[in-house]
């Protein structure tokens, strides 16, 4: 059988050709398999590294030495994407904090204060028209308004 070619059948073996004839090579590529999902264990990044994953697969592995797990991921062709580390802890609930009423103010505190912020705001205006007026008026007036209070 030496020097004979060699091509693949379709259950992956290899069988002898006859001088002459064409190899025999698949027509359509493999068929893509689903994914699988595996659950496993392993001692740190290191262990999580060596653990194997079906082509075209992904784990999830717990560390048993730290509050750890990892994902590992495999191609189809088998090649390996890089290692995920995720950090987990335990989620407390918290009972909901009680709100002291005795910290906000009532409706009739706020309508009070409303209508004091109203005064003071409308007082403002009055004072702020006065002023304008006093600005706008000549400066010779004002001095003979001073020199009539001071006699």
């Amino acid at each position: 059988m030496q020097g004979q070619p060699f091509g693949g059948n379709q259950n992956g073996g290899f069988q002898p050709q006859s001088p002459g004839s064409q190899p025999m090579y698949p027509t359509q590529p493999p068929s893509k398999s689903p994914s699988s999902i595996t659950i496993g264990q392993a001692h740190g990044a290191a262990g999580a590294g060596y653990f194997w994953v079906a082509p075209g697969g992904t784990a999830y592995i717990f560390d048993l030495d730290a509050q750890r797990f990892y994902i590992k991921s495999v191609d189809e062709f088998g090649r390996s994407y890089p290692l995920e580390t995720y950090e987990y802890k335990k989620v407390i609930e918290e009972p909901p904090t009680i709100i002291d009423s005795s910290s906000f103010v009532s409706k009739e505190e706020f309508g009070t204060l409303q209508k004091n912020v109203t005064d003071m705001t409308q007082t403002l205006q009055v004072m702020m028209e006065k002023l304008d007026n006093m600005n706008n008026r000549k400066p010779q007036q004002r001095k003979e308004k001073r020199n009539e209070q001071s006699v």
